[in-house]
């Protein structure tokens, strides 16, 4: 099989053997996992020429494709478990329970994925706009892809792909927010609203996922397990 084909389950596996030694505990169980595929400028050439006249998610996940039909990451893949759920994310889990809310869940609409290169480190009062994303000198917040969220089971997957002239700085944070509205890529965390319309932050990691060079493109798979 191609590296196309499978490379879905071997995140898969790979998710579950990094997150297997997360203290678990009675009650919920908060056990997260990110996975970078990196695509080198070459590969990422190849794959952006098939998208003329794609926008949106739907040019994302078709990117994504694109990358992984010209064969494994020439740069590697890098990954990291463990995540911090914050303030606003769990009171975001605990309203969607009740169903007060649902203006801000994590949608295909209303999901970002964001990353950074603040080193400073993650707290549970972090908030998105005052998050340690406005740390660093760098951050950029990504949609996520055509078809993604998905959930079965107690998990949620994401993948979010970032092309050649995005996010290209070190990556030293993420998390995952929803936004009140329409999503967008952008650079400016302040896009997503401002006071009670600002995007709520649900988690957030810092941790070195590594440097994405001008050119490259990235692949960034995320999960979520709940038990």
């Amino acid at each position: 099989m191609n590296y196309a084909t499978t490379v879905l389950e071997r995140i898969d596996a790979r998710r579950v053997e990094a997150i297997a030694d997360l203290p678990t505990h009675d009650g919920l169980n908060w056990r997260a996992f990110a996975h970078v595929e990196k695509f080198s400028p070459d590969q990422a050439a190849h794959a952006e020429r098939q998208l003329s006249g794609l926008v949106g998610p739907f040019r994302s996940l078709v990117l994504s494709r694109a990358l992984r039909a010209t064969g494994k990451p020439e740069l590697g893949y890098a990954q990291v478990a463990g995540n911090l759920l914050v303030t606003e994310g769990l009171n975001q889990i605990t309203s969607l329970i009740i169903n007060s809310s649902t203006s801000f869940a994590f949608t295909n609409t209303k999901g970002l994925v964001t990353v950074g290169d603040s080193t400073t480190a993650a707290a549970i009062g972090d908030t998105y706009v005052t998050a340690t994303f406005t740390s660093g000198s760098n951050c950029y917040q990504n949609p996520n892809d055509a078809s993604f969220p998905t959930q079965s089971n107690g998990v949620i997957n994401s993948q979010s792909t970032y092309g050649s002239g995005v996010a290209n700085f070190a990556w030293q944070t993420w998390g995952w927010a929803s936004f009140n509205g329409t999503a967008a890529a952008n650079a400016t965390l302040s896009t997503h609203g401002t006071g009670s319309n600002q995007a709520l932050l649900l988690n957030h990691k810092v941790a070195s996922l590594g440097t994405k060079g001008s050119g490259a493109a990235w692949v960034f798979s995320t999960s979520i397990t709940l038990s």
